[in-house]
């Protein structure tokens, strides 16, 4: 059998940090080079708690704050985590129906990233906690990608259980957590959500162009899908705009997540709140 020389000299090195503080993230950059990933982070998923990042490399600072701030709710890999013990590699495909990947978390978080897929490499750390090898390209993962992760699985998981024994029971401070952990908060339908979003704020109309811009529709699109001129489109949008009290895209996508975690829009002026605390504080 032909060994891959690359991938052996990967190993070598992963393996000298096991029981060490970095080896979450040699095995991270490792197996991030073989992928070709555009974003790698190592995260903390649990049935009980709210996700955490553990270690995040070129992941910026704003889309961390609207993932962990609710956005998280509508992440087929948390709820999947929350049902069961997390374990095994799994890329969005694997974890959810055709319907939630043309819904909320797949068209807003990750085209604020920028990102096609994710790739998640689940490690059990006990009967309620697993660390995720989470990757996200800009490109879909392709099915021999995700075979050759699953069959390296199983040396993956090993050397895991190897560093947890190695460092037990202080595994968590190990890799960077610190303060308590919040509780999460439920998983989230992603029709249900969408739904209701700003159902008493807007027309039905209006929030019919809503929901085409927050699943990624540039205007035309949603002229052509509603059967209505362009112009109409815009004008629609101001008015709403000005309803909301927001000038951008952006603003909108805010206001979803707080929706996320609120269950109701803001009086507005709309968008996160603690965004708004932020910015008048500068």
């Amino acid at each position: 059998m032909q060994v891959d020389r690359r991938l052996s000299l990967e190993f070598a090195r992963v393996i000298d940090g096991v029981g060490g503080p970095d080896f979450y993230a040699r095995l991270l950059a490792a197996l991030g080079r073989r992928l070709g990933a555009d974003l790698s982070m190592v995260m903390r998923y649990s049935r009980c708690n709210a996700p955490e990042y553990l270690i995040h490399e070129g992941l910026q600072r704003d889309h961390m704050e609207l993932y962990l701030r609710g956005l998280y709710r509508v992440d087929p890999i948390y709820r999947w985590c929350r049902g069961r013990r997390g374990r095994g590699v799994k890329n969005l495909a694997c974890v959810s129906t055709p319907a939630e990947r043309a819904g909320e978390y797949f068209n807003v978080f990750l085209r604020l990233t920028g990102m096609a897929d994710d790739l998640v490499i689940l490690l059990p750390v006990d009967a309620d906690a697993s660390l995720g090898m989470v990757y996200e390209r800009r490109t879909q993962f392709t099915p021999a990608e995700i075979a050759a992760m699953r069959s390296i699985y199983p040396m993956i998981e090993s050397l895991h259980r190897v560093h947890q024994r190695l460092i037990f029971p202080g595994s968590r401070a190990s890799l960077g957590a610190s303060g308590p952990v919040e509780r999460g908060l439920q998983p989230l339908d992603h029709k249900a959500v969408l739904g209701s979003f700003l159902q008493h704020e807007l027309t039905p109309r209006e929030r019919d162009i809503v929901h085409l811009m927050l699943i990624g529709y540039p205007n035309v699109k949603i002229a052509e899908r509603l059967k209505i001129s362009l112009n109409t489109i815009k004008n629609h949008k101001k008015r709403m705009y000005v309803k909301l009290n927001i000038s951008t895209e952006r603003e909108l996508f805010l206001a979803f997540v707080n929706f996320l975690v609120t269950g109701h829009a803001q009086q507005g002026p709309y968008g996160a709140p603690w965004q708004r605390r932020e910015h008048a504080r500068s």
